[in-house]
């Protein structure tokens, strides 16, 4: 959703109305919204956005009967990449909250160095600090990513121990955003001419490998079926609504029938013992 959107009700309504007729046209199910603009604590947009989500569910609700309206939110609601919002009242004026539980890593403060997407205690307390401020676990669903991150790294170390160039990003000294980001049927081409092959990060419970090109190491660190289905887990712990991923079409949905197992792996992850 663009930012201008908070502060101009002409523009909210064509917004709206454009969004109705796409998803009548498309045969959907509803809306999914998301801001990535910075937001204030307690600015006009702060209290803007709700106002604007319930107004998208009313119009929704009224022009096709049980669409839904979801919200997606960074990993945790303090004020994550700039992003200060009323959760509260969001998740009130919404069908459910998408909480994305990766790309934990857009703001580097201190230790510049390639990192896990979605490191597993800081995705539970990300989601429980949602459920702290009143939201019903029942309204969120976690978000998982099917890609990861390619690092190159500045200076390499070891495995595990590789420097970045730092590139600022709203106002952290260091970002993910130094690395590209890789689909993970892509990774997995990519793991079989690594020169490591899979590492496994106990603490943070995910996977990367070390490959060279030319003389530069790089750092992939991505999310598979072992750390998935251990994300997966904490849909019952917690009682959430559900789990939603990014992206589907990141598979490979070949006849090969190794990589039709990786991708069934993928998708049986999501749904463990």
């Amino acid at each position: 959703m663009p930012l201008r959107l908070l502060q101009n009700q002409q523009n909210q309504a064509s917004w709206i109305s454009n969004k109705v007729q796409l998803v009548k046209r498309q045969f959907m199910d509803g809306i999914s919204l998301a801001l990535d603009a910075v937001v204030a604590n307690r600015s006009n947009d702060y209290f803007a956005m709700p106002k604007l989500v319930a107004k998208v569910k009313k119009v929704f609700q009224r022009s096709i009967p049980g669409s839904q309206v979801t919200f997606n939110v960074p990993w945790s609601p303090d004020c994550i990449n700039g992003q200060c919002h009323d959760y509260s009242e969001i998740a009130n004026s919404c069908d459910s909250l998408i909480v994305m539980s990766f790309d934990m890593q857009k703001q580097m403060w201190t230790d510049c160095r390639a990192k896990a997407s979605a490191p597993f205690y800081q995705t539970i307390s990300g989601i429980s600090a949602y459920i702290k401020l009143g939201i019903d676990s029942r309204k969120i669903v976690m978000g998982v990513p099917w890609y990861g991150f390619n690092y190159p790294c500045k200076r390499f170390l070891e495995a595990g121990n590789c420097e970045l160039i730092g590139r600022p990003y709203r106002g952290a000294p260091c970002s993910s955003k130094i690395a590209r980001r890789l689909p993970y049927k892509d990774i997995m081409r990519q793991l079989s001419r690594s020169v490591s092959g899979k590492i496994w990060d106990d603490d943070v419970k995910a996977p990367y490998f070390v490959y060279k090109a030319g003389e530069k190491y790089h750092e992939v660190w991505y999310d598979d079926p072992e750390s998935i289905s251990m994300r997966a887990t904490i849909l019952k712990k917690l009682k959430l609504q559900g789990i939603s991923i990014w992206f589907g079409n990141y598979l490979n949905y070949s006849t090969d029938p190794r990589v039709a197992m990786q991708t069934e792996e993928m998708w049986n992850a999501l749904c463990p013992p």
